[in-house]
C-alpha cells in the first residue's frame, strides 16, 4: 500500500476514492495518528480536512495520510471476519491492526472508517460522533 502525506482538504492526483457524501462529493480513503494511534478514516475536499473516529467521538484532523489507488475490491463481511487478503490501515494506541471498512447507505452515503476486529465492528467518523456497523465492506487485495 502506498500512502501519501497531505493536508488542509488535499487529496492528491490518484488518490482512492472509498464513496460519496449525500450531495455526491467524493469520499477518500485516510489515515491521521490520534492518541498513540494510526487511525484510518475519511477525507471529504470541501471540508478541508480529515476525519478520523476514536473513544465514541469525531476528531478533524488538519494533517494526514491518504491511500493511493491500487488495485482493491471491497467484500462484505460482519463482525470480526477478516479476509485474510484485509489491507491493514494502522493501529490502536495498544497495537492493535486496524483495517479499512466502509458502510454503504448511511444517511445517505458510502463513508470509509476503521474495522476494529477486537470490537467485532466497523467504525466510521460522522457528525461529530464514531457510529458502529456490525455489518460491512472490508477493503481487500
Amino acid at each position: 500500500m502506498k500512502w501519501i502525506h497531505a493536508k488542509d482538504g488535499h487529496a492528491p492526483l490518484g488518490a482512492l476514492m472509498a464513496g460519496f457524501t449525500v450531495f455526491g462529493e467524493p469520499i477518500f480513503i485516510a489515515r491521521a495518528r490520534h492518541e498513540r494511534a494510526l487511525i484510518p478514516g475519511k477525507l471529504i475536499h470541501s471540508h478541508g480536512c480529515a476525519y478520523i473516529s476514536w473513544g465514541g467521538l469525531e476528531f478533524k484532523k488538519y494533517e494526514y495520510e491518504v491511500l493511493m489507488d491500487e488495485k482493491k475490491q471491497w467484500i462484505a463481511t460482519s463482525g470480526n471476519k477478516i479476509p485474510l487478503n484485509a489491507y491493514p490501515g494502522g493501529k490502536t494506541e495498544n497495537h492493535e491492526v486496524l483495517f479499512i471498512g466502509r458502510v454503504v447507505g448511511y444517511k445517505g452515503e458510502t463513508t470509509p472508517g476503521k474495522v476494529q476486529a477486537s470490537q467485532k465492528v466497523l467504525y466510521i467518523p460522522w457528525g461529530g460522533k464514531e457510529i458502529s456497523f456490525s455489518d460491512y465492506e472490508i477493503l481487500c487485495r
